[in-house]
């Protein structure tokens, strides 16, 4: 009994939709081959379907025709599911007229009017892809040749048309499975492509910004060294460095190791500043090295900077007050490297063409040397009763 109310349920199901849209078929105003087509088969169907439902309905529990019928169910839900796609294209109501839309605002008689003009455009058109009618008629083709067969009541007839249906449906479900499978291996092969051209192109940026990195180097090392260049011609570094190179064994040494240096150098003495007089040629110079050299060496625990000054009456012209600042700056750029307040006044001063004053010279190395916690400067003079002195 439950076999024969499943089999009339689902041939219900299927009269009302097929019904349905055979009806809306009728009012649809343009002709064509598919529309006809379509509301034929649904004609033949629904008359063979009244009639497989009417031996249903009079066949015994215990009849093997009903346990055969009951195969169709898949096939049935399929042909059902598909004609309520297509039902669903006609925005039917569920009493089978197109749905009106009453808009807020609008009184009943003129929500009869734009009903009946929503209802008519609705009317007016075929608007179905031939591919999903083409589908629809083969399903609805294959469903009533086999209820034509179920009303002759052959049970092994009937039988050997279901075998033939789901054959045909078995194959079609085997063709999606190897496109299915293709699909899943070509999109494997995308992944994997996806994935390889995001790492090169992860790899090409870091390229990028490595170059950008190198390009940005090479332009403050060119900066660099133009700012050192414009700044002075005087470079006290190399004298210091030849000077060094003068001196034999451990020469010097006493200094280092006075007191009095030490106090100097750890900020214990009572003066910031240590003189040192001589007479032209007793090694003020090489001594001068040697404790430039030697504040150099110091592990300091704080940020310290080193600067020295060589003085020479034999370039007495070029060694003016202005070049010294300068020459100050420069060696305070070789070991820091580039401020802002350099920069700048570099910058300022190529623009309008000028050299910068003893003011904005003073100003910009004062600026400098506050990022130390500590400044050694040595100067030496190598005039008639010279000195050097360390402050």
């Amino acid at each position: 009994m439950a076999e024969a109310l499943g089999i009339a349920s689902s041939i219900i199901s299927l009269v009302d939709v097929s019904w349905t849209i055979f009806k809306y078929l009728k009012d649809v105003k343009e002709a064509s081959k598919e529309r006809d087509s379509l509301s034929a088969e649904l004609s033949g169907l629904v008359c063979w379907l009244n009639e497989v439902k009417l031996v249903t309905d009079t066949a015994q529990p215990n009849d093997p025709w009903l346990a055969t019928m009951q195969r169709l169910s898949d096939p049935v839900a399929q042909l059902t599911a598909l004609l309520k796609d297509l039902k669903k294209e006609f925005k039917l109501a569920p009493n089978g007229t197109p749905e009106k839309v009453i808009k807020p605002g609008i009184n009943k008689a003129k929500s009869r009017l734009l009903g009946k003009v929503t209802e008519a455009t609705h009317r007016l058109s075929w608007k179905f892809k031939k591919e999903s009618v083409e589908d629809a008629l083969k399903k609805i083709e294959r469903i009533k040749s086999l209820m034509i067969v179920a009303v002759q009541y052959d049970h092994f007839a009937l039988s050997q048309a279901i075998n033939e249906i789901l054959a045909i449906v078995d194959t079609k479900m085997d063709g999606i499975l190897d496109s299915t499978n293709r699909v899943e291996e070509v999109t494997g092969h995308v992944e994997t492509n996806v994935i390889e051209i995001r790492d090169q192109v992860a790899h090409i940026k870091d390229g990028v910004l490595q170059q950008q990195i190198l390009e940005q180097k090479a332009q403050a090392e060119k900066l660099l060294i133009s700012v050192i260049t414009w700044l002075t011609d005087l470079n006290f570094k190399s004298v210091q460095a030849e000077k060094l190179s003068q001196r034999v064994g451990d020469t010097g040494s006493w200094f280092l190791e006075s007191e009095q240096f030490r106090q100097w150098v750890d900020g214990s003495a009572t003066s910031s500043c240590l003189w040192c007089l001589g007479n032209p040629g007793v090694g003020k110079t090489i001594l001068a090295s040697i404790i430039i050299d030697y504040l150099q060496s110091l592990d300091h625990e704080r940020k310290t900077l080193v600067l020295c000054i060589f003085c020479d009456y034999q370039c007495a012209a070029a060694q003016t007050l202005p070049n010294l600042l300068c020459s100050l700056l420069k060696q305070l750029v070789q070991d820091s490297g580039l401020s802002d307040p350099i920069t700048s006044l570099y910058e300022q001063c190529r623009h309008d063409g000028t050299w910068p004053s003893l003011d904005a010279l003073t100003e910009v190395l004062s600026q400098g040397l506050k990022s130390f916690h500590r400044c050694h400067a040595c100067g030496v003079s190598t005039h008639v009763n010279s000195q050097f002195g360390m402050f």
